[in-house]
């Protein structure tokens, strides 16, 4: 009925949730007295989680309404070489 309370729970809409691990590790190297490197390796998403975005909420889209459609990034790794002067 118009205008009355319905019984859909709160989180009807909403999607999955978010847990990801990043790690860096980072090793310093002196070259004399002035001069230095820093190696560096960091992982995003250490463990692969799948990682979706929110579910589609736009009623108008038909049949694509509640669906997850993307995923975020999958485990990314990079490294770096810093020089210090």
């Amino acid at each position: 009925m118009l205008g009355t309370i319905g019984n859909a729970p709160r989180t009807i809409c909403c999607g999955p949730g978010e847990f990801q691990t990043d790690i860096g590790i980072l090793k310093n190297t002196n070259i004399g007295e002035r001069y230095r490197v820093q190696f560096r390796g960091e992982i995003f998403n250490l463990f692969n989680y799948a990682q979706f975005y929110q579910p589609d909420g736009n009623v108008t889209d038909g049949g694509d309404f509640g669906r997850v459609k993307r995923a975020r990034d999958p485990r990314l790794v990079q490294f770096a070489l810093k020089f210090y002067f």
